[in-house]
């Protein structure tokens, strides 16, 4: 008799914001959220999260008070809230010439790829599954900004989880892949 077992958690599933799902619905919510000093950012730039090299107990998520100046409340994802109810949104920042973040410079905060900090395993497991949700719905609104339907510009809605198209009415969501995991016994 063979037994095969391979038992693995998930990289990104550590997550534990409450995504909120129906106060996305309310955008005067939202935006009270985002005007809030006690709301958190997750910024990446170039596809990649920026990390606070110099955490007191290693990397971990750089949480700035406010994004880059530029940033607009209607390109933000509304990730969900934390532990202590505050809102979390992920945000995308522009580069400077130089390849830097246009917030501002910080020796501590670094650029690093997402896949680099999941191999190293030197995040919190709930820090890379902020990071893995708020890659997947940037990526998603940076491939999607365009109706599939009629090819006008679409706008996003509901704290980044649907766009709509204001031409044709069609609403667009992001994806999701069915997973199966399974244990094979012989």
């Amino acid at each position: 008799m063979i037994v095969i077992e391979w038992v693995m958690a998930h990289t990104y599933s550590g997550s534990e914001l409450d995504r909120a799902a129906i106060r996305r619905l309310d955008d005067d919510w939202l935006k009270a959220c985002w005007e809030s000093r006690d709301t958190r950012f997750v910024c990446f730039a170039a596809e990649r999260p920026m990390v606070n090299v110099a955490g007191a107990n290693g990397p971990e998520i750089r949480w700035p008070e406010n994004p880059d100046p530029g940033t607009r409340f209607e390109d933000a994802i509304f990730l969900g809230l934390d532990g202590e109810d505050h809102a979390v949104f992920g945000v995308s920042l522009a580069l400077d010439d130089e390849g830097e973040p246009c917030c501002g410079r910080d020796d501590s905060a670094k650029l690093i790829d997402l896949r680099s900090l999941a191999a190293q395993g030197v995040l919190d497991p709930a820090e890379l599954g902020i990071l893995a949700q708020t890659r997947s719905m940037l990526g998603w609104h940076q491939s999607h900004r365009f109706c599939a339907a009629c090819g006008e510009q679409s706008g996003a809605m509901e704290g980044g989880y649907k766009r709509k198209c204001p031409s044709c009415g069609r609403e667009h969501f992001p994806r999701t892949d069915p997973v199966v995991i399974i244990v094979v016994r012989h």
